[in-house]
């Protein structure tokens, strides 16, 4: 797994679940970075996708953390 992956599973298993800003925030790195890389990150981790309020930000946003399985990952396509 690249190291900038490897990052935000770092980030996600500490700190989740976050919003994308707020992973690009802590990753020091671009938003549409985040987005390619959560993108990616779904092959190899099962993440858990959901609208609530970002703990870090505290803004209503679309969500994301680490899933126990991929029976447990939910997809939220758009």
């Amino acid at each position: 797994m690249p190291d900038s992956r490897r990052v935000l599973v770092v980030l996600l298993t500490e700190y989740g679940p976050l919003c994308e800003r707020c992973l690009a925030y802590h990753a020091r790195t671009s938003l549409s970075h985040v987005a390619t890389m959560l993108q990616t990150l779904t092959e190899h981790v099962a993440l858990l996708v959901e609208h609530g309020e970002c703990p870090g930000c505290h803004q209503f946003t679309q969500t994301f953390s680490l899933a126990k399985t991929h029976d447990d990952a939910v997809g939220d396509p758009g």
